[in-house]
């Protein structure tokens, strides 16, 4: 049994990773990567292929960051300092763009440091991501793990009107635009760069073996090795064809609108109806990880998977909203239970080895993630119809996957 400082240092653990996690969220939000930050690129005279480079940095970064800095990460003997001193230069950079909008640079020179701080934030956030996961596995137990991934998830449906209000007072005030916009990057910083004092008092659960500095072929080894493990190569195929199902939800609204025939007001209803999803399915899904172990969890987001182009087939047959509404539900539920695919990989893996695994999970999941440009051809060369029959397959396919996962039930 459990001490009680034992417990009550699980709870704040709980609680530090939580609001770091939702105030990183709000303060993303708020600057809004695919809102916010395309206008305003726009204003100040970005061309069309400087702003669609964003998605692609991002996703770059997101790939060789962590396959290079895994080994440092496993290394460093203080990850939660290393944590807040990267999330402290990186997420306070942002401060430097309103900067330069109250000093009125050029537009030239403004668009120049916009890049100069994204590039610098992209290229750090992915460290802080690994830490991030490795101390969700080293200071929150098993079987608080999924209800806590839930719980954010749920609460950052809220997070999004929140921030949707915030950025409609602002755009609706009496402020000139570039003063608007400076108002936003400030706002949106401070609570990024605010996020890294709930680690203060957060501390790991137990001592595990001291980090050993490895070369960069060493380092390499460890991560073929961990596909030496059949549990975790199972959940990666899990995984692996769950990820292209999901994919395939991003064309939905678009399938809503153009096939459908959906108006413009039912589709922004259906965005709510998505949130509302999210929301719903973090709480659920939490709660279930929690009493039935995780790959319940799993079970159920795969049952759902399932469910979405049935239900996508049908609205082309009758009731279409009503079909719309119930899909995109799901697809908000879902978002948030495939949380659990990460919650069982710490549940599975030593605390020590949890950095290996996560770059090895991200390299396995990194040729599935352009299977998006392979299903919009398909959708643009025949219909949506054999989007869902292969949305069908694989989310069968993952299901199977799951079902041979081990179920761990925490008993309280």
């Amino acid at each position: 049994m459990k001490s009680p400082q034992k417990r009550d240092q699980d709870t704040v653990n709980g609680y530090c990773i939580m609001f770091e996690g939702l105030f990183n969220s709000l303060g993303n939000d708020i600057i809004g990567m695919t809102t916010i930050v395309p206008l305003f690129l726009a204003s100040i005279g970005a061309q069309l292929s400087q702003i669609g480079s964003l998605s692609t940095i991002q996703s770059v970064m997101a790939t060789l960051v962590p396959l290079v800095a895994g080994g440092a990460v496993a290394a460093a003997a203080n990850k939660r300092k290393m944590s807040m001193l990267i999330n402290g230069f990186s997420r306070s950079s942002f401060l430097l763009i309103p900067l330069g909008l109250v000093l009125g640079l050029n537009p030239r020179s403004e668009l120049a440091l916009f890049f100069v701080v994204i590039i610098f934030f992209y290229l750090l956030q992915p460290v802080t991501g690994l830490i991030w996961s490795y101390l969700l596995g080293a200071c929150v137990p098993n079987e608080k793990r999924g209800k806590l991934l839930g719980t954010l998830f749920g609460l950052s449906g809220l997070i999004t009107f929140a921030s949707s209000t915030i950025i409609k007072g602002i755009r609706s005030s009496s402020l000139e635009e570039s003063m608007q916009y400076a108002v936003i990057f400030t706002l949106g910083g401070i609570i990024m760069a605010s996020s890294v004092f709930f680690f203060i008092p957060l501390r790991e659960r137990r001592q595990t073996a001291a980090p050993v500095r490895v070369g960069f072929k060493d380092y390499l080894r460890e991560l073929v090795s961990c596909f030496g493990n059949r549990l975790f190569c199972r959940l990666m195929l899990a995984n692996a064809f769950s990820s292209v199902s999901v994919i395939i939800n991003t064309f939905y609204f678009i399938y809503a609108q153009n096939r459908l025939g959906l108006s413009s007001e039912k589709i922004s209803n259906l965005i709510i109806v998505q949130t509302l999803g999210l929301m719903a399915g973090g709480f659920i899904t939490g709660n279930i990880s929690e009493k039935f172990g995780i790959k319940r969890t799993l079970q159920l987001i795969e049952c759902l998977e399932l469910a979405v182009p049935i239900m996508g087939l049908l609205a082309a047959k009758s009731t279409p909203y009503l079909f719309a509404a119930a899909t995109v539900f799901s697809i908000g539920f879902i978002k948030s239970g495939n949380s659990g695919f990460q919650a069982y990989l710490l549940e599975i893996i030593p605390t020590e080895k949890s950095v290996f695994h996560i770059v090895a999970r991200n390299l396995v999941l990194l040729p599935f993630s352009f299977s998006g440009v392979l299903v919009g051809a398909l959708i643009a060369r025949y219909s949506n119809t054999p989007a869902f029959f292969l949305q069908l397959v694989m989310a069968s396919m993952a299901m199977v996957m799951v079902c041979t996962l081990k179920l761990n039930v925490y008993k309280k």
